[in-house]
Formats: C-alpha cells, structure tokens, sequence
C-alpha cells in the first residue's frame, strides 16, 4: 500500500509489550524514525526469548526508559536501544506502590 505516509516521519511509542510490538513494526517498515520504549516488558523477552524482543536495529534511533526491572516488576532491564534510561537505577520507583499491591 502507498498511503503516501513517510517511514522517516514515524514515532512510534510503546509502552510494556507495547515497546516490543513498536519494534516489530520497526522491523517490517524500512527507514522506520524512532521507536520510544516505556519500561518493556521482561516476561517472554528475558532471559530467555520467546519472541523477538525490541531492538537498537528496529528504528534509526530507538530510545529506552527502563523504570522496573525483573526483581522488582515486569521490566526488561537489558541495555537494548540506541540510548538507554534508567532513572533511580531501573529499579521501583518512589511513590509506586509493589506488584500486588492494590492491584486491578
């Protein structure tokens, strides 16, 4: 299809298994901007992979915002962008209340 939409004008956003889905995009349009990754997720990307995880390869740039890791929630804590954040360390964040915790 011609939709007459540039891929170097794309930015995609994901947030969780959202980010990994951003990147499987990425994979399937060529010349694909920016992929922007909130926390992804860990389950069936770390440590063993199920599916394809998210990649610095899936975009241009591909920016990372780690904010829980494995030990503390459902993140991916590996480095896998082109530039990866990790505020407080990538681990809970203050305020935030722990898995199970008033949890719908």
């Amino acid at each position: 299809n011609n939709t007459g939409i540039e891929a170097k004008g794309i930015h995609l956003i994901g947030h969780s298994l959202g980010a990994h889905l951003a990147g499987a995009a990425g994979r399937q349009i060529s010349n694909l901007e920016r992929i922007t990754a909130l926390d992804p997720a860990g389950p069936l990307y770390y440590p063993i992979q199920v599916f394809p995880a998210l990649s610095y390869e899936d975009a241009n740039f591909v920016d990372v915002i780690h904010t829980s890791n494995l030990t503390t929630g459902y993140g991916y804590h590996e480095p896998i962008g082109d530039m990866d954040f990790y505020p407080n360390g990538g681990n809970s964040q203050p305020q935030c209340q722990t898995i199970g915790e008033n949890f719908t």
